[in-house]
């Protein structure tokens, strides 16, 4: 089977306590996709080939996490996050491409946190090619350090990577598999729109909310997960309970 993970918001944080539950049972997938947030956890998760010492690790850097997405850490791509970054975008004089934060923060924290390796086997990270409109994945031979980059790069924070990647969590919300795993955090009150580039904005959500729908459908099992509060105890430990509950009650 083919692992999943979407990634558009900081609850993916608590991909570690899925793996450590499939870890706990003995199930192994032949493929493993993770977009946005979720490369976080799962990449750490494979390289120390232990979800525990992951989980210890993001721990330690959660609220760098947090600061690197700002708004968006909280409720992802959503309308009034949209809208309150590009406002401070436009105070602030900056090109909506370039982002409101220096891409260089971003880079420096994947330098740190990640070994300078390919990409390990089994294991696919996904990105959106702004330039040729498609989905980009990264696997093994690639460089991890650069598919991470890649990955990572939510708009409107950050210029796309190389001048031409940005997550695929906002573009396509999920990477397409047998097993998707869907983590929502608590949803913020939506507001009206009132100027043509929040309708863009509403748009823009909408898409992407229907190609998620897509693939949830074409998936074989979806486990979705709701986190009420965002810190990295209650995260991880919810996913990992919810994951174990879904392990007894559907694939075993």
């Amino acid at each position: 089977m083919i692992l999943s993970f979407g990634g558009d918001n900081g609850a993916f944080l608590g991909s570690a306590g899925v793996l450590k539950a499939f870890f706990e049972n003995d199930i192994s997938f032949e493929t493993i996709r993770c977009t946005g947030i979720s490369c976080i956890p799962v990449v750490l998760s494979s390289i120390t080939k232990s979800p525990n010492r992951a989980y210890v690790m993001i721990t330690h850097i959660w609220n760098r996490v947090r600061k690197l997405y700002m708004h968006f850490f909280e409720n992802g791509p959503s309308f009034p996050n949209m809208v309150e970054i590009l406002r401070i975008i436009a105070k602030a004089g900056v090109r909506r491409m370039e982002g409101l934060l220096n891409r260089k923060r971003l880079d420096s924290f994947v330098d740190e946190i990640f070994p300078n390796i390919h990409v390990p086997k089994g294991l696919e990270i996904l990105a959106f090619d702004v330039i040729d409109g498609k989905e980009v994945t990264f696997k093994e031979g690639d460089n991890l350090r650069y598919a991470l980059k890649a990955s990572l790069s939510f708009p409107l924070i950050y210029e796309p990577f190389d001048e031409k990647y940005v997550s695929s969590s906002w573009i396509t919300g999920i990477p397409e598999g047998d097993l998707v795993i869907l983590i929502s955090p608590a949803q913020t009150e939506e507001k009206n729109p009132r100027l043509a580039v929040e309708y863009m904005f509403l748009a823009t959500i909408a898409r992407k909310k229907e190609l998620e729908r897509r693939r949830l459908e074409k998936a074989e099992k979806v486990l979705r997960i709701n986190v009420d509060v965002l810190s990295p105890s209650h995260v991880v430990r919810r996913c990992y309970l919810k994951a174990k509950e879904f392990i007894e009650e559907v694939l075993v």
